[in-house]
């Protein structure tokens, strides 16, 4: 009757492999999980895992963030809808209206709201609803 073997013997306690703390070598084939009897599911080394961040992070990066807002000057009264671009680190509706109320502050505009995040490929449709305020408060 053959023992079955836990999880633990597949780290390198009880099968034979020399230690817990030994180098990862790239191509291991050390087994995490034994499904069946010759089936083995092998572990994502390190180092794969990294270049798949570096490949992945530039793309995410470059994905360039904007925020549809609404904004009014007094004396006379006037209001305006607009597209602006914010940097990534404020993609947020918050973040946004961190960044565009100086930014309009300093025409004289006071920021009301800001009504959506938008990306690249939603530009097009609102150039024509912005008109003279699209992308103006970069």
């Amino acid at each position: 009757m053959r023992k079955t073997l836990k999880v633990a013997q597949y780290q390198g306690r009880d099968i034979g492999y020399q230690s817990r703390k030994r180098a990862l070598i790239l191509n291991s084939t050390r087994p995490l999980i034994m499904v069946g009897r010759m089936t083995y599911i092998h572990h994502i080394t390190r180092t794969g895992l990294a270049t798949a961040l570096l490949v992945l992070l530039p793309s995410l990066a470059s994905a360039a963030c904007f925020a549809t807002y609404k904004a009014k000057q007094e004396d006379p009264l006037r209001l305006h809808f607009g597209v602006a671009q914010v940097p990534d680190g404020a993609c947020t509706k918050a973040g946004a209206a961190q960044v565009l109320a100086p930014r309009l502050a300093n025409d004289g505009w006071i920021l009301l709201t800001i009504d959506a995040m938008v990306d690249e490929t939603e530009l097009e449709a609102l150039k024509d609803s912005a008109g003279a305020f699209f992308l103006k408060y970069k």
